[in-house]
Formats: C-alpha cells, structure tokens, sequence
C-alpha cells in the first residue's frame, strides 16, 4: 500500500508541470501583447513607456524560459504571486474563491448520488417496463446536452413559472458572506437555498445521468450472481434481497466514480458558475484566461489539479475497503 502511495504521489509531478507549462507556452504564444491588457487599454493605444513599466515589472521582459524557472522558484516558497489586473495576492484569490467552489461541487454529489443511485436501482428493479425505457432515454439526453445550454434553458424556465417568481436562481455579483453557511456548506438561510439549487442540478446533470445508468448496468449484472439467487432461493423479501444483498455489491464503481467527480466536479464547473454569476474557482478562471491573467490562470490550475490528484488517490485507496479482496499495489500471489 505504502508503494501504491508514493508511486501516485510521484506521478502527480509530471502532471502539474505538465498543466503549468503548457499554460505558458499557449500564453505566450496567443496574439496580442499581454502588457497592452494589463494596462486596460484595449484597442486604445498605450505609451510604449508605460508598456515597458508593466513588463519590467511583472518581469514579462526577461526570456520566457527564464520566467517559467522563476516561477517555480516562487512556487517552492509559497508565492503564487499576484493578479496582473487586480494586483491582489493569488492565494488570497484562491482562499475567496475555492470555499464558493466547494460549497457548489457538495451538493452538486449530494444530487449526483441521491438522484443517481435511486433512479439507477429503481430502473433495474423494474427493467424493461415503461420507467425502464424513459430513464434509459432521458439520461441519454441529458448527457448530450452541454451544461451551459442546460442551465440558460432552466433559468428561462423557472423564470416564468409562477410558483418560482419569489426564487433567484443566479447570485448577486457581490455573493454571500461566510457568515450565510452552516458548517461551510449548508445554507443557513431560504434566500440562499434559492440560489444554491439550480447551479447545483445544472452542475451535477451529466454526473448523475452517468451514475444512473451505471448503477442500473452493475444491478442488471449482481442480479444474476449466485448470492442473489440464494438469497431468493431462503425466501427472503424481495426488498431484503435487492437492498441488503444487491445494492450494497452494486454500489462499488458507483461509489468510484462518485468519489472521483467530487475532484472533477470543482474544475468542471467553468460554465455552470458563469452562467449562474457563482463567485467560485471557475468563474474566476474564466474570467482570468479571457483577460490572459496568468499568474491567477495558473494558481487556480494549480489547485484544480491537486484537488482532483488526491480525491482520485483517496477513491483508489478505498477500493480495499469496500472490497476486501482488492489489494492495492500487491502483486498476486
């Protein structure tokens, strides 16, 4: 397990360096000088004087390999350094945003799992019926449908119906306050629910439509397993058998990949947080990549990748838990 371990955490390496560098080449590759939009002119002419003040002083005058060496240099000491528009410390970006994203990316897994799971298992207990057949169907569509258009079509939506008119499904610009949260994550107030549930359906949309067609794949197939035909065969109920004995075994790659989307929901959800104005990670890397703000592009990625590296690491390390006879890192005897 110890092997396992430090071989995962060794490959994270490659991977971040990876990330970083090619942010910088694409930076400096895209056209447009970057010292022209840090001084917010735009198509406005800028004084080569005041362009080269910029560049010295966010050292975008020195030679780019020497740059991406400095960076990691800052990197290894804790510094991020500091927003090109803003002039605000990156960690202190990322310590405002990254809560904002965590919140949205729980109860984005809580609909995932919830919803996911119920509509899976139900539709396997009940195959091949009318249900069968419209889960299996509207899944497919709701994979197919890009989360952004998703979330546009159900503001529009909600925005009409009369029963929703008391309801504000997109966040002010100047969010809400940690005081708003219980524990972090749980609204504290009705006011804040409202904003919190539509991004969080949008965001989890395609996750639970994967989830419930997986569980209904892996029900279909521990149905047919000789402890499920036992358990029938000692006249146990019906919901006994398909709970206790049936759920509980199907739930493994469910409950993988539900772990490993918990990683991949906070850099997944770019467009969910723009389009509903959520105050998180995304929104702001968004927002940082369209005014070609590295040092903030890169601090956020930073995080990103990290974020999902070790909620993947923690999935893998549980297989052994729900699974007895899965034993990382071991060769077989």
């Amino acid at each position: 397990m110890g092997a396992y371990v430090t071989r995962r955490v060794l490959l994270l390496i490659p991977t971040v360096v990876g990330a970083v560098t090619l942010l910088f080449v694409l930076f400096f590759v895209m056209p447009g000088d970057p010292a022209q939009l840090i001084a917010g002119g735009g198509d406005r002419a800028v004084p080569e004087s005041v362009r080269d003040q910029i560049k010295a002083r966010y050292g975008l005058d020195r030679p780019i390999p020497e740059q991406y060496v400095a960076y990691w240099g800052r990197v290894a000491t804790g510094d991020l350094g500091e927003s090109f528009s803003s002039r605000e410390p990156v960690t202190e970006i990322i310590a405002r945003t990254a809560p904002a994203s965590a919140r949205l990316a729980f109860w984005a897994v809580v609909v995932e799992a919830l919803v996911g799971i119920s509509v899976g298992v139900y539709s396997a207990v009940r195959k091949y019926s009318f249900l069968d057949t419209f889960v299996t169907v509207g899944t497919a569509a709701m994979g197919a449908v890009p989360v952004f258009v998703l979330g546009y079509l159900l503001q529009q939506a909600f925005g009409v119906f009369p029963a929703t008119q008391g309801w504000s499904f997109r966040l002010p610009v100047q969010g809400i306050g940690p005081n708003e949260w219980v524990l972090g994550v749980f609204p504290a107030s009705f006011e804040q629910f409202t904003y919190l549930l539509l991004p969080a359906v949008v965001l989890a949309s395609v996750s639970t439509a994967v989830v419930a067609r997986m569980t209904r794949a892996t029900m279909l197939e521990v149905e047919k397993a000789d402890f499920l035909r036992t358990a029938r065969a000692k006249g146990l109920r019906r919901r006994t058998v398909v709970v206790r004995h049936g759920v509980r075994n199907a739930l493994i790659p469910v409950v993988t990949l539900i772990g490993v989307d918990i990683g991949a929901l906070v850099g997944s959800a770019i467009l969910t947080e723009t389009v509903f104005n959520w105050p998180g990670m995304g929104s702001k890397l968004a927002e940082a990549t369209a005014g070609r703000d590295l040092p903030v592009m890169l601090g956020l990625t930073l995080v990103i990748i990290l974020v999902y590296a070790v909620t993947s690491l923690l999935v893998d390390l549980s297989y052994s838990w729900f699974d007895p006879r899965v034993r990382l890192g071991e060769e077989p005897a």
